[in-house]
């Protein structure tokens, strides 16, 4: 079970991650520096590590991972175009997971 102060968290990198898939996407029809995108990725990494080492559950442990992982495919090589709408689909691939995480302790 994820507490409060963890489920707060859980609410705005999914909020985060909804504005980064966007910047992607927009990126994708103009020329737009990703850079940011890449170090605000970095941020949600970092604070899914916390909520993670806050989890009792296994199951949810496992998923918050599975998430993370998707989260770092998308922020390797963030600048390779050729690649971008596979790492935008990962991105939406950890979201659903976390709000799936999130409904499931609300």
């Amino acid at each position: 079970m994820i507490n409060n102060d963890n489920l707060i968290h859980l609410n705005h990198l999914i909020k985060k991650l909804d504005d980064l898939i966007d910047i992607m996407i927009e990126s994708t029809k103009h020329i737009i520096d990703t850079g940011n995108v890449n170090y605000e990725l970095k941020n949600v990494l970092d604070k899914l590590d916390i909520i993670i080492d806050d989890l009792n559950d296994s199951d949810e442990k496992n998923r918050l991972e599975t998430a993370k992982d998707h989260i770092t495919y998308a922020s390797v090589d963030i600048l390779d175009d050729a690649d971008i709408f596979y790492k935008i689909n990962r991105l939406k691939i950890a979201k659903s997971i976390l709000i799936n995480i999130k409904s499931k302790n609300e």
